[in-house]
């Protein structure tokens, strides 16, 4: 698998979070487990990339929460 196909692997698994966050009553505790998979996966895909991914990713992910979750969820 190239560079590219494991950006948009990450991205899709991103964006399929997200909308569980938003758009369902998903447990917290189950989006937590895919988000941790997720880490995990960016994390051997690339090494170098965590700091980017906690930037990018996991701001969104609390931010979404924030908005959309009214049982206080919280990263």
């Amino acid at each position: 698998m190239n560079a590219r196909q494991k950006i948009q692997e990450i991205q899709r698994d991103a964006d399929r979070i997200c909308s569980l966050i938003v758009a369902s009553d998903f447990p917290d505790i189950d989006i937590e487990i895919m988000k941790s998979s997720l880490r995990t996966r960016v994390e051997e895909y690339f090494p170098n990339g965590l700091e980017l991914y906690d930037m990018i990713y996991e701001s969104r992910f609390s931010r979404l929460s924030e908005q959309f979750r009214q049982s206080g969820y919280e990263v």
